[in-house]
Formats: structure tokens, C-alpha cells, sequence
């Protein structure tokens, strides 16, 4: 991958933080199992991993609904499902980076 970064939610306007190719790779992980397709809209704040690997660059949004289950978008498709918690500990434990103000 040529770039993987999180921008968390809350911090429209301010740099993504720098995440590690690995960490990338267990966040998208995360997402399954998917347990169904909605057809409703991610609205407000989400967590947007971005990554690009060979032409093609690639955002998924991903939005907590409660403590144990998040929706996310990814090619214009909204899924529900995911290990929240395994998701969340991933990004618990990201450490800022020298661009990242660490």
C-alpha cells in the first residue's frame, strides 16, 4: 500500500493519523462479518480509512451505532456488521507519529 491513514471522528480539518500497513489490514479485518446491507446513509461523525495500493485509491467510513456494532460505507454501499471491539482496539492503540504531533 503507498499510503494507509484514519481520520478520527471529531477532527474535520486537522491531518489523518499515519497508521501502519498492518494496521490497516486488521481494521478492514474488522468489518466482517457483514450481517446485512442498509439502505440508510451514514450521517455525522465516522472514522474514514484511507489507503491506496497500486492506481486505486480507496475510503471506507466506518460509524459506531452502539458499543458493539458500527455500519460502514464503502463503494457507495452501507453494511452493518463487523467486530467492533477488535476494531476498537486497533485504533486504541495507535501511537501518534512525528507528523502526527507524537
Amino acid at each position: 500500500m503507498h499510503y494507509t491513514t484514519v481520520q478520527l471522528p471529531g477532527t474535520d480539518g486537522q491531518s489523518p493519523v499515519s497508521v501502519s500497513q498492518d494496521e490497516m489490514q486488521r481494521l478492514i479485518a474488522a468489518l466482517h462479518p457483514i450481517t446485512r446491507v442498509s439502505s440508510n446513509p451514514l450521517i455525522g461523525d465516522c472514522y474514514t480509512l484511507a489507503y491506496q495500493a497500486g492506481m486505486d485509491h480507496t475510503w471506507v467510513r466506518v460509524q459506531f451505532i452502539g458499543d458493539d456494532s458500527f455500519m460502514f460505507e464503502w463503494d457507495d454501499i452501507v453494511y452493518i456488521g463487523g467486530d467492533a471491539a477488535a476494531f476498537q482496539a486497533v485504533v486504541d492503540g495507535f501511537s501518534p507519529g512525528p507528523e502526527d504531533g507524537g
